[in-house]
């Protein structure tokens, strides 16, 4: 295998579960690069102060840490299953942990350790991309939401995007889903989602993309 194949598997692998001080960093740096996605995500998630909300997939935490801020009276459970990114988000977390209003645990979007309607929001931030399962994934999501609540997947990079044809060349090789609004609505309505409603953004970032579901 060349020096080039051997850097792009460990970019892959990182990327998609982050480990060790590469990981470390990595998590810190798509922390930062998505805070605008993320203040879109939230604002599009129609969050009130008194919401108990799931964070899929939280990274280093910092979209756990904004999401937090937007419900002081309610609750946030963030997972991923990566442990090197739920010791950074719990230490980004630590006084929201303190005061108990933030918990952060290892879990696969697959298999959450919750019980059936607590939840509010789910909201997946820049994941989707990476589940191997989608349908699964959102069955499980749709299984912990509240019958009013709502599941809201974001993502930068999407097939509505200007820049499809090189998105897609940099997805084959990195090993992750490039998905348009489409593609994500039909995955939510075979899981059981109605009400499904897409928003784009083409122009920003690599296309930026959110898909709303209601039970």
């Amino acid at each position: 295998m060349s020096i080039r194949s051997r850097l792009r598997t460990t970019l892959a692998r990182q990327i998609r579960e982050p480990s060790g001080w590469i990981g470390g960093l990595l998590g810190h740096l798509m922390a930062l690069e998505h805070r605008a996605l993320t203040a879109w995500c939230l604002d599009l998630a129609d969050l009130e102060p008194g919401h108990r909300v799931l964070d899929v997939g939280c990274g280093g935490g910092l979209s756990t840490r904004r999401i937090a801020e937007r419900v002081p009276r309610g609750a946030v459970s963030a997972v991923d299953y990566a442990p090197r990114m739920v010791r950074q988000a719990r230490r980004r977390n630590a006084r929201a942990i303190r005061a108990g209003q933030v918990e952060v645990r290892e879990a696969d979007v697959a298999a959450l350790p919750f019980d059936d309607g607590v939840f509010d929001r789910a909201i997946a931030i820049e994941t989707v991309l990476f589940w191997p399962r989608p349908v699964d994934a959102f069955r499980e999501l749709l299984r912990v939401l509240a019958p009013h609540g709502r599941v809201v997947v974001t993502v930068d990079a999407s097939r509505e995007s200007p820049q499809r044809e090189e998105l897609e060349q940099a997805a084959r090789a990195l090993n992750y889903t490039l998905y348009g609004g489409d593609d994500l609505e039909a995955l939510m309505r075979e899981a059981g989602f109605g009400g499904v409603e897409v928003v784009s953004l083409p122009e920003r970032g690599r296309g930026w993309l959110t898909v709303t579901g209601r039970p």
